[in-house]
């Protein structure tokens, strides 16, 4: 009876050893689940974020009356300064058609992208999409034809060049038989 008991006493610590190493991967795995499921939760943020500016844009082109947008990007997917959006007129068949569903010369594309390290690579994830907005649509970012609201606490913002986030408001002031022009005023005090 005494060895029996001895027997179990001695594969009891192998058990454990195999208990132990069960419970790690299946643990890894979860954590894996958990980050692949945040990863995406983030992609789905950011996308609307940008269908919701893209609309706005389009939105400002066909009014004459300011259109108002908060554009932020969810914070907790990637570093400010590893963001980058801006609006890029392409000059190819292919690439137009692709994005925006027909075949024309040149279009005009709101793109995002951002870089995060990850354990000493790098993982970047990009959005691209079609504006319905004339190709030679121009934002200015000097006063002139746009008026200068410093004094409001707006300045003007070429997002040709650039797409900040923040509070913007824009502004079509398009003469009849003018180059489609917005005004895009980014808020920077309250």
């Amino acid at each position: 009876m005494l060895r029996e008991n001895s027997k179990a006493q001695m594969s009891a610590p192998f058990e454990l050893v195999i208990a132990i190493i069960i419970m790690m991967f299946v643990l890894s795995i979860g954590y894996f689940a958990m980050q692949q499921t945040h990863q995406q939760v983030c992609k789905e943020k950011i996308t609307k974020k940008l269908v919701d500016f893209k609309m706005a844009l389009e939105r400002a082109l066909t009014r004459k009356e300011p259109v108002s947008i908060f554009f932020d990007l969810p914070n907790e997917c990637y570093a400010d300064e590893l963001e980058e959006i801006k609006i890029v007129e392409k000059d190819d068949v292919h690439i137009c058609e692709a994005y925006c569903g027909v075949s024309q010369p040149r279009c005009m594309l709101l793109q995002y992208t951002a870089k995060k390290s990850i354990e000493g690579s790098e993982a970047t994830f990009g959005k691209t999409l079609c504006l319905n907005i004339p190709t030679f649509t121009t934002f200015p970012s000097s006063a002139g034809v746009c008026l200068d609201r410093s004094e409001d606490g707006y300045i003007l913002v070429d997002l040709s060049y650039e797409v900040k986030q923040g509070f913007y408001e824009l502004i079509n002031v398009t003469k009849t038989g003018d180059v489609p022009t917005i005004c895009a005023y980014l808020r920077t005090r309250r």
